[in-house]
């Protein structure tokens, strides 16, 4: 397992965390077929101001200057919903393989998902 991490500090206390966890296959964390799941978490006190999108926005620069080429198709997941409307907002959707047992399928077992271009308009979008 990989995880890929940006965390938010305020006077050296963690007060936020956005991270990326999926596996490398080949030497590779994207464009591998395996799920890549996100999780995102800012203390309750420092939530609606924010600091999600510019965990994120980090997390979409550090991405960029080390996989300049990745696949603005590529999907992010996450497990389940418990965010009261954030992941909605961001733009994700129903997972169509969240249930399936048919076969393996990229993010089977994941409730929503947004592609990385989806994510990065979300990001850089003016409201």
């Amino acid at each position: 397992m990989m995880i890929r991490e940006v965390k938010l500090l305020l006077k050296n206390k963690e007060i936020g965390r956005f991270s990326l966890d999926g596996y490398k296959l080949n030497n590779e964390f994207f464009d591998t077929g395996n799920t890549i799941s996100m999780n995102i978490n800012v203390d309750e006190e420092y939530q609606g101001k924010g600091y999600s999108k510019i965990m994120m926005r980090c997390m979409i620069d550090k991405i960029y200057k080390e996989y300049p080429n990745i696949r603005q198709d590529q999907l992010l997941f996450i497990d389940a919903d418990a965010s009261n409307g954030f992941w909605s907002h961001v733009g994700m959707k129903p997972n169509r393989y969240y249930s399936s047992t048919l076969r393996e399928y990229e993010g089977r077992g994941y409730e929503l998902y947004i592609t990385f271009r989806e994510l990065e308009n979300y990001i850089f979008k003016y409201n």
